[in-house]
């Protein structure tokens, strides 16, 4: 475990500077809550002027600003799903190419570890980051709309939007680890992250404004989780659920298969 436990103390600045600002972001968004509640009708009238395509991609068409779940699920759960995933996948990537990047991979191979252990510990040490990254989060999130609520709200639904979410940044951190084998370059990680969690999300907006290419839902991990389909329905469908631990489960086994076989350059 002593790899893990120096991921830890690797990945500690990232996972405070992350946390902190997410924590402070979903608290500013929370706070507009009851200016917003109390002016719902005003901005049902504007909204009506929208296209239904755009109020359909945004949840708008079947979501309520009065409604805290409804104001959480269209203001801040996007946002929320768009940072937390650039975090997860910049986490996964960046876990094995530092490595190379930072020249310690020799010295990390010289000890009487296999390649599969350092895998392992280091998928651990993103796994404990973004849990704890999400269990923080939510509890922002929660208390913050316990103090700026109007009305009652399904807490049960809530805890399925926390859920949806960190699925999705699962994902991405999977993903994330599969490319660290692959690329080794630091200054590659972010662009690539967000890159790679932009284009995602323009294809889940895609396919919620056409019908035409509404199967490209299944391509993109932010329709696994969608925020209209949880509040409407009280949880996220099973079988996206399935999709993403499948993917994840592939991106993993992928990652162990290809860095066991890789020619590592010191």
């Amino acid at each position: 475990m002593r790899i893990f436990s120096r991921e830890l103390k690797r990945n500690l600045k990232a996972f405070l500077v992350w946390t902190i600002s997410m924590s402070l972001f979903i608290a500013m968004i929370i706070a507009f809550y009851p200016s917003i509640a109390d002016n719902a009708v005003d901005y049902a009238k504007m909204l009506d002027q929208l296209p239904k395509a755009m109020l359909s991609a945004f949840n708008l068409d079947t979501l309520s600003l009065a409604d805290p779940l409804g104001f959480y699920g269209t203001e801040a759960y996007v946002l929320v799903l768009l940072f937390a995933s650039v975090y997860a996948v910049q986490l996964g990537a960046g876990i094995l190419s530092k490595e190379e990047d930072e020249r310690t991979i020799e010295f990390l191979l010289s000890k009487p570890i296999s390649r599969g252990q350092i895998v392992w510990e280091k998928i651990w040490s993103v796994f404990f980051y973004l849990t704890l990254f999400n269990v923080v989060v939510s509890g922002i999130t929660y208390v913050g709309l316990e103090i700026v609520k109007r009305e009652a709200y399904n807490v049960a639904t809530l805890s399925y939007l926390f859920l949806g979410a960190y699925v999705v940044q699962l994902v991405f951190a999977a993903l994330g680890l599969l490319i660290s084998v692959f690329v080794t370059k630091a200054k590659s990680i972010l662009p690539l992250s967000i890159g790679i969690v932009l284009s995602s999300y323009i294809t889940s907006v895609m396919a919620k404004m056409s019908a035409r290419v509404e199967f490209f839902k299944y391509l993109t991990p932010f329709s696994y989780a969608d925020a209209g389909e949880i509040i409407n329905t009280g949880a996220p469908q099973a079988g996206y659920m399935v999709l993403s631990l499948a993917l994840i489960l592939a991106a993993v086994l992928g990652t162990f298969y290809f860095y066991e076989r890789k020619d590592i350059t010191a």
